[in-house]
């Protein structure tokens, strides 16, 4: 709960370089988020109807895509045993921006995800 201690405006539940993250992740985390009136950023799906008015986005995880992309290869006889990095390009993640930001912002975050 360092980031709460130290004041951050947002929180996350999962680990990252750019924004500070509580030492726990999912509801935990948004109840503190919730309980502190921070902005925090929902993982693995939409999250919002945790928190709407804390929620500043939510990473999903599209793992139809990942499991497609499985299958495909063993249909196909090419599936080796090893890491396969699948992200936004692919389709198996998106960003899902929290309806409480501004149209500006909105637009600024799309086109950096874009």
């Amino acid at each position: 709960m360092r980031c709460l201690r130290s004041r951050a405006d947002v929180t996350t539940g999962v680990p990252s370089p750019a924004i500070e993250r509580l030492d726990g992740c999912g509801n935990g985390a948004i109840a503190a988020a919730v309980d502190a009136d921070i902005w925090c950023q929902g993982d693995s799906y939409d999250q919002s109807s945790l928190a709407p008015e804390n929620i500043l986005d939510s990473a999903i995880y599209n793992l139809d895509v990942v499991i497609d992309k499985a299958i495909e290869s063993v249909v196909d006889d090419n599936f080796e045993g090893d890491v396969y990095n699948l992200g936004m390009a692919d389709g198996a993640v998106e960003v899902l921006l929290s309806d409480n930001l501004t149209d500006e912002v909105k637009a600024t975050a799309q086109d950096a995800i874009d």
